[in-house]
């Protein structure tokens, strides 16, 4: 099984994070594409059974800059039954109330267009290097959920 892993990042955590996803996934032998969301087109997600997006939240609850094409696109493919998970980090000591706001935005939108969301969202609070184990686990997870 291959799986699509798209993500948005402007520090580098996000893209942190989709890489201990993948590594994750990989150990658990599950082929992985990875893609920063600049590169990537709604379009392909259809060509995947599978598709992990990622985001991280800015400001009061916005979605990562570059993401915001792709999550306007989103309705341009077709999301009916797709297996998503979706991930990103968040700060909740600074923003509390809009804690990880980009991945709850990204999952409704996904479910809304039919896709079947195959587990809980991962939301990383804080440094994703000391949550690097939490990343590989939750993608395992995923991976025994996909291979049924």
């Amino acid at each position: 099984m291959k799986l699509l892993v798209i993500y948005g990042s402007t520090t580098g955590n996000t893209e942190r994070l989709a890489g201990y996803i993948k590594e994750g996934l990989m150990e658990s032998g599950i082929e992985v594409v990875l893609k920063d969301v600049k590169e990537a087109s709604v379009k392909e997600v259809e060509e995947y059974p599978g598709v992990l997006l990622g985001c991280s939240t800015w400001g009061e609850g916005d979605l990562q800059e570059d993401f915001l094409d792709f999550y306007e696109k989103m309705g341009e493919a077709s999301w009916q039954g797709k297996k998503v998970g979706i991930f990103g980090p968040g700060d909740k000591g600074m923003y509390p109330d809009s804690f990880c706001k980009a991945v709850d935005l990204i999952e409704e939108k996904a479910k809304e267009l039919g896709a079947e969301l195959i587990s809980e969202s991962l939301k990383i609070d804080g440094d994703v290097d000391v949550a690097a184990d939490k990343a590989r686990e939750w993608a395992k997870k995923l991976a025994a959920r996909l291979k049924g």
